[in-house]
């Protein structure tokens, strides 16, 4: 579904203040594509709170989002009471904070410390983000100067349809897992709702094609569906990528198949219909064969031992047309599917028993992992960025997409761009033209 904003609990200094918290909170989120921020903007928005000016601006994949917010002293210091009378001394004045919203990955990174008001105890905190995570919510942390300011959750209603197409997908024999980088408390939570009872969580947007991957080495095809920027690796790792048609240009550029709208419901439909449309294809290759072989077969005598008879032209004519008439007309049945009506079909079983695909699981784990380690400590332009030094002829054997942080390989990389005399490499042309939209985002 849409995520709202649900709650947001204050913490030391702005303990009095929610609505100054919340405000340098969107205003932090305020440029981030990620729909929980979308979600917490909107919620400031429908609350009539200002959001302040932003520069500094910084998104860190999987974790959060750094920025430096200038507001008007004025108004954090009414905000409180909400009474527009109060004249308060150097009312046009303006201050800027340091403002830092994400888990608690960027909180340790950034070595944010407790309020230093107040009697705050870490114990409490992370009480209040687990009772929050197992009513489903998403309990997202924010740091102002250094310091803890506040918990605000944000909480994905589910869609009325979605529990019925996870049912609809179980009963075809299709195994349905949730591949998330919520917690795990919140992950659950969700999947209880829909009826998913296999949840990888915590994962982060440059690990969730290696999920994929593993998947596939344990011997299963792998349908992917997924909306954001982060799911475009992933999409593209996947057998079959479905992009949720309301989501990003990127994933739809990533993805093989397009859902016109948001519902889960989409995803049952289109796979109805491949099922219903391969049946058709072989009863169609059924009809053409069944002809040919027969009417060759009397064409070459087959008959004339028996009753002294070849095959007429004519009948052999009428038979061919008739032949192509049984096609169309049964290619046409198409026409009536009805994806309201429940399929009985099943899919194909894999071969989890086989050795070989296990082993070929844990070996792209152990590659996955290796990899990662490296491309996190080797620092560089063309090992850590997904770009090499123009004209120079030395680029890494493989690369990342700096707009989706897909591993590519620049021999092949679907789009290039080049920036002071740096050469950028993309997955697909849908991340080159972001990257036009705003380089400056993508090369901090």
């Amino acid at each position: 579904g849409k995520p709202s904003l649900t709650d947001v609990l204050p913490l030391g200094k702005w303990r009095d203040d929610p609505e100054g918290l919340l405000s340098l909170t969107a205003a932090a989120e305020h440029d981030s594509e990620h729909p929980l921020a979308a979600a917490i903007v909107a919620g400031a928005q429908k609350r009539g709170i200002p959001i302040g000016e932003v520069t500094a601006f910084h998104a860190i994949a999987g974790q959060g989002v750094t920025a430096d917010i200038t507001v008007s002293s004025r108004w954090l210091a009414a905000s409180a009471k909400r009474d527009d009378s109060v004249v308060l001394p150097n009312a046009d004045a303006r201050e800027t904070h340091a403002v830092a919203v994400g888990n608690t990955d960027l909180i340790d990174r950034l070595e944010i410390g407790m309020p230093s008001v107040g009697d705050e105890n870490l114990d409490d905190i992370i009480a209040d983000m687990q009772r929050l995570s197992s009513h489903g919510k998403t309990p997202v942390l924010t740091a102002i100067d250094g310091e803890l300011a506040g918990i605000v959750a944000v909480a994905d209603t589910v869609k009325p349809d979605s529990a019925e197409a996870i049912a609809r997908l179980k009963s075809h024999g299709i195994e349905v897992v949730m591949l998330t980088g919520d917690n795990e408390t919140t992950a659950q939570a969700v999947a209880g709702q829909v009826g998913v009872t296999r949840v990888i969580a915590g994962v982060h947007p440059e690990n969730k094609a290696d999920e994929v991957a593993r998947l596939q080495g344990q011997g299963y095809t792998v349908a992917m569906v997924g909306d954001g920027i982060n799911d475009a690796p992933a999409l593209a790792r996947a057998d079959v990528g479905f992009a949720i048609g309301t989501g990003t240009d990127v994933a739809i550029q990533s993805a093989d198949v397009t859902l016109m709208n948001g519902s889960l419901m989409g995803l049952v439909h289109a796979i109805d219909l491949t099922h219903a449309t391969m049946r058709n294809i072989a009863q169609n290759l059924g009809f053409a064969l069944g002809y040919n072989s027969i009417g060759i077969a009397m064409a070459a005598g087959v008959l004339y031992p028996f009753t002294g008879r070849m095959l007429s032209p004519m009948i052999a004519g009428a038979a061919m047309a008739f032949s192509s008439l049984c096609v169309v007309s049964n290619a046409s049945r198409l026409r009536l599917f009805d994806p309201g009506k429940p399929k009985t079909y099943q899919v194909r079983k894999p071969n989890l028993s086989n050795s070989k695909h296990s082993q070929k699981g844990n070996i792209m784990g152990l590659f996955s992992d290796h990899k990662a380690k490296n491309e996190g400590s080797c620092g560089g332009h063309s090992c850590h960025c997904g770009h090499g030094n123009a004209g120079s002829g030395d680029t890494a054997t493989t690369v990342k997409d700096p707009v989706c942080g897909m591993t590519i390989d620049p021999a092949t990389a679907a789009a290039t761009r080049e920036h002071e005399g740096i050469t950028y490499y993309f997955c697909n042309p849908g991340c080159a033209d972001k990257f036009d939209q705003d380089t400056a985002r993508y090369i901090a």
